[in-house]
């Protein structure tokens, strides 16, 4: 496997890892982590569907609502 210019491979990685304690291992499972999260982004705020209430309505103003979805349930049968 390709070292990335660190020196040690994955696979060197791999074997070490093989000879730490399980204190060690959670030690740098905790340093893996801090070190995923620094250089990942944070995920986006998760939004909800009710953000889009209201969204578009100047479209619709001027139209009767039912008038329109007459017209659309017609449309199916034809």
């Amino acid at each position: 496997m390709p070292n990335h210019g660190h020196g040690l491979s994955i696979a060197d990685y791999q074997g070490a890892l093989k000879t730490l304690t399980r204190d060690e291992l959670e030690r740098l499972h905790k340093t893996l982590l801090e070190r995923l999260q620094s250089i990942t982004p944070p995920a986006p705020a998760r939004r909800s569907l009710l953000d889009l209430e209201g969204l578009g309505a100047e479209m619709w103003g001027s139209l009767d609502a039912q008038l329109y979805v007459d017209h659309e349930r017609d449309s199916w049968t034809s």
